[in-house]
C-alpha cells in the first residue's frame, strides 16, 4: 500500500466565525453533544426498564445490546468530531459494535422462534423453506442449476443463514482492526477512491459482508414472519435495517462528495474537517436520537413486566419460569425461577442484566457454530 501523501482531514481547523465567536465546527460539536445526551437519556430509560424487569434473560440481554447502539454510536460521533484527526479510530469502534448488534438481533429472532438450538434445528428441518429473494434466486437458477431457487433441506438452509449473518461480525471486526492499523501507518487515506490506498478495499469488503448479512436476515425474517409478527418484529427489523442502510448510503454519498474530484471544497467558513467529519457525524448523531425514539415502540419493556403476567395469571404470583438455555447447549431446557415481578430486588435484576449483556459467550459460541457449519460439520 502507498502512503497517503495528502490527507486534508489531518489539517488543523481554521474557520471564520459566522455568529459572534461561534464557528461552524463549534456549532457541529454542540449539536452532536446535544443529540448524544438526548438519545442516550432515552436509551438509558429503556435499558433501565428492561434491566429491572428482567423476566426473559435470553431475549432481553440481546435487546439491551441492540439498544446500546444509540449511546455507543452517538458518543463515537461526538468524540470523532471533537478529536477529528482521530475520527477513523472512533468510527472503527462503532462499526465493530454494529456487527455485534446485528448478531444480537439474529439471536433474538432465533429466541422468538424456539428457546434453544436443538429445537430451532428441528423446527427448520421440518419446515418447508420458501424461495430465496430474487437476486439470490437468480444466481441459484443460472449458476447453481437450482431451477426452483429453493434450498429444500431446512437444516441446510438454517446453516446458510447462520453463516451468512455471523460472518458479518468476524469480517467487520477484522475490517475495524485493519482500519486502525492502516490509519496509524498512513496508508488508509479516508475518502480516497484510489486503489493504492486501503480505504477503498476495506469499504468494498465491508459492503459485500453487510449485503450478505442483510440478505440472510431478510430471508430468515421472511421465512418465519408469521411467528415473528407477534413480537413486533417488523418494527424491530426496520430499526436495525435503517441503521445499516442509512449509514452505508450516507458514507457512500460523502465519499463521492469529498473525493479528489468531488464537488465539495472547504471555504473560510467551513473547513475540510467540518465537511468530512463534523457534518456527517452531527447528522448521524441526530439520526441516533430519532432511532432512540423509535426503540421505545420497537423494544418496549412493558411486555416483560411481571405485573402484566400477574394480571393475566392471577393465581401464579410467586414465580415466573424462564427458559435460559445456552445457544450451544444440547437443547434441553434449563428452567430458572425468578421472584415475582421480575425481581423483588430490582437492583439485583439490574446487575444480572448488565453481567449478561457484557458476557459475550453466546456470541462467541454462535461464531464457533458458524465456523463448524462453514466447514460442513
Amino acid at each position: 500500500m502507498a502512503k497517503c501523501t495528502v490527507n486534508p482531514q489531518q489539517m488543523f481547523i481554521s474557520e471564520t466565525p459566522f455568529i459572534s465567536s461561534v464557528t461552524v465546527y463549534d456549532l457541529l460539536v454542540m449539536l452532536s453533544s446535544a443529540f448524544t445526551i438526548v438519545g442516550s437519556a432515552i436509551t438509558a430509560h429503556l435499558i433501565y426498564g428492561h434491566a429491572t424487569n428482567y423476566t426473559k434473560p435470553r431475549e432481553q440481554k440481546q435487546i439491551i445490546r441492540i439498544l446500546l447502539i444509540v449511546p455507543i454510536f452517538s458518543l463515537c460521533f461526538t468524540l470523532g468530531t471533537v478529536f477529528y484527526r482521530s475520527n477513523v479510530y472512533f468510527a472503527s469502534v462503532y462499526e465493530a459494535y454494529e456487527s455485534l448488534a446485528i448478531v444480537a438481533f439474529f439471536l433474538l429472532l432465533c429466541q422468538y422462534i424456539q428457546p434453544n438450538l436443538r429445537a430451532l434445528r428441528n423446527y427448520f428441518a421440518e419446515t418447508e423453506t420458501k424461495p430465496w429473494i430474487i437476486v439470490v434466486r437468480f444466481f441459484m437458477i443460472h449458476l447453481g442449476k437450482n431451477k426452483r431457487g429453493v434450498t429444500a433441506d431446512g437444516f441446510k438452509w438454517l446453516k446458510i443463514i447462520w453463516v451468512g449473518v455471523v460472518q458479518f461480525a468476524v469480517v467487520k471486526i477484522l475490517i475495524s482492526v485493519l482500519k486502525c492499523i492502516t490509519e496509524a501507518t498512513n496508508v488508509y487515506c479516508d475518502h480516497s477512491k484510489d486503489v493504492k490506498y486501503a480505504s477503498i478495499w476495506l469499504m468494498i469488503f465491508g459492503i459485500f459482508s453487510v449485503a450478505g448479512a442483510m440478505t440472510c436476515l431478510f430471508q430468515f425474517f421472511y421465512q418465519s414472519r408469521e411467528i415473528l409478527f407477534q413480537h413486533q418484529a417488523v418494527l424491530k427489523f426496520l430499526a436495525i435495517k435503517l441503521v445499516v442502510i442509512v449509514f452505508y448510503t450516507e458514507g457512500f454519498i460523502f465519499d463521492q462528495l469529498l473525493g479528489k474530484d468531488g464537488p465539495i471544497n472547504p471555504s473560510q467558513f467551513i473547513s475540510y474537517a467540518s465537511w468530512s467529519v463534523g457534518i456527517p457525524n452531527c447528522l448521524s448523531a441526530f439520526q441516533m436520537t430519532l432511532l432512540s425514539i423509535m426503540h421505545l415502540w420497537a423494544y418496549p419493556f412493558g411486555v416483560y413486566k411481571v405485573k402484566s403476567l400477574n394480571e393475566q395469571l392471577p393465581g401464579l404470583t410467586h414465580q415466573v419460569e424462564t427458559i435460559d438455555t445456552a445457544v450451544m447447549g444440547d437443547g434441553s431446557a434449563n428452567l430458572e425461577t425468578e421472584p415475582s415481578g421480575a425481581a423483588e430486588n430490582r437492583s439485583l435484576a439490574g446487575w444480572r442484566a448488565l453481567v449478561d449483556t457484557i458476557n459475550l459467550m453466546d456470541v462467541a459460541e454462535a461464531t464457533l457454530l458458524a465456523a463448524k457449519y462453514l466447514v460442513g460439520r
